[in-house]
């Protein structure tokens, strides 16, 4: 019988288990779980904080995952440790260039000197089996799984509208599904150093991209999902994640839907779809401000955007927001589409804390829906 997924989950959140296991001080910084299938996570130096490549553990389902997996990264001169856990579970960990979904794209990047001189600490973000974003001495290099040739046909019209990061040329023989390099812009975010006049020229910035849909070429309009946000749809992927390992959780969440709004009312817009402070770009010695990473841009209402901010900053950076947003555009939306939008954006974070490799993930995931419950007496 294999082990549970709330057990494996334990003891991968232990930093001196995982450690043991790994054979070096680490510790899990971001996870993604597929219930009896796999747990995937990105790993830390306990000391310096960073990044340290990945550890994934396979049931017997993925077993034979773990081979072609370690033949593929040999290939490309990378080490895969692979050892054989109780349970008939398997552990594997690597570094970035062995990532499991990755190890093909970054191999072809290192052979061909995309990566020379790329340093541990260049890493900005790794996530992994998605993508690796890494600070080089030309620009912002992203390697991707795919979906690059959208968001950079995307990034390029956004970049008509308001300020993004300049895209750099690659050259043709750089598929750009997979690969893409901007120029490095600023030395921080607004998430990084807060600033109140900043975060209202950002609710500026918010303005001028949703007034800016009409210039928008028909296209890249027509790639742009315009789905409404779904509770229902958002209550049932976190209900599904939860369920093995927490089902009280699991079963408070499914409820959410009885008491979340169901639509957000406004006319769609150009969103920028995961609006938050490290989105926004800064640099303090010329006040420039850019708006970045277009993953999730689409159509919906203004709303949306306003309450993917407003449901992580703190209550004067959500007024500062709203305050440039509104000298730019004229208005802010009403306040019932905003609290609605706000409290869709807690739900869409709600698993956070797991995918956050958070130990005491439970606990927070259950404060977050203590919350959710409240907002949601308040809306009806």
């Amino acid at each position: 019988m294999s082990a549970p997924v709330a057990e494996v989950l334990r003891t991968v959140l232990d930093a001196d288990a995982l450690s043991e296991m790994v054979g070096r001080p680490v510790r899990a910084v971001r996870l993604r779980v597929k219930p009896e299938v796999s747990l995937l996570m990105a790993l830390a130096e306990r000391d310096s904080g960073h990044t340290a490549g990945w550890a994934q553990v396979l049931w017997p389902v993925s077993a034979s995952k773990a081979a072609k997996l370690r033949l593929r990264a040999e290939r490309y001169g990378q080490q895969v440790l692979t050892r054989t856990l109780p349970d008939g579970l398997i552990l594997q960990a690597g570094p970035e260039l062995a990532d499991p979904k990755l190890v093909d794209h970054l191999g072809r990047a290192r052979e061909r000197g995309l990566l020379a001189g790329v340093a541990p600490e260049a890493v900005l973000r790794y996530n992994p089996a998605r993508r690796l974003v890494l600070r080089t001495a030309d620009g912002v290099l992203r390697v991707r799984t795919g979906g690059g040739r959208r968001i950079e046909h995307i990034h390029r019209a956004v970049g008509t509208l308001v300020p993004v990061p300049r895209l750099i040329d690659l050259g043709g023989s750089w598929d750009p599904e997979h690969y893409s390099l901007q120029e490095l812009c600023g030395s921080s975010d607004l998430e990084q150093s807060p600033s109140q006049e900043d975060t209202r020229r950002a609710g500026a910035l918010l303005a001028r991209l949703h007034a800016s849909t009409s210039a928008l070429p028909d296209d890249v309009r027509a790639g742009l999902a315009s789905a409404p946000v779904s509770a229902e749809a958002l209550v049932r992927v976190h209900a599904q994640v939860l369920d093995p390992m927490a089902p009280a959780l699991a079963r408070r969440t499914r409820a959410l839907v009885a008491v979340l709004p169901t639509r957000i009312e406004g006319a769609p817009v150009l969103l920028h779809g995961d609006a938050s402070p490290d989105q926004f770009l800064t640099d303090p010695a010329s006040r420039s401000l850019w708006l970045t990473d277009f993953d999730r841009a689409r159509l919906a209402p203004a709303a949306v955007d306003l309450g993917s901010y407003l449901a992580v900053c703190p209550p004067e950076a959500g007024t500062a927001l709203l305050e440039g947003y509104r000298q730019e555009a004229g208005r802010v939306p009403d306040s019932q589409p905003l609290r609605a939008a706000t409290a869709l954006a807690e739900l869409s974070r709600l698993t956070e804390p797991l995918r956050h490799a958070d130990p005491a993930w439970a606990d927070a995931v259950g404060t977050r829906l203590s919350r959710l419950e409240d907002t949601g007496g308040q809306l009806a």
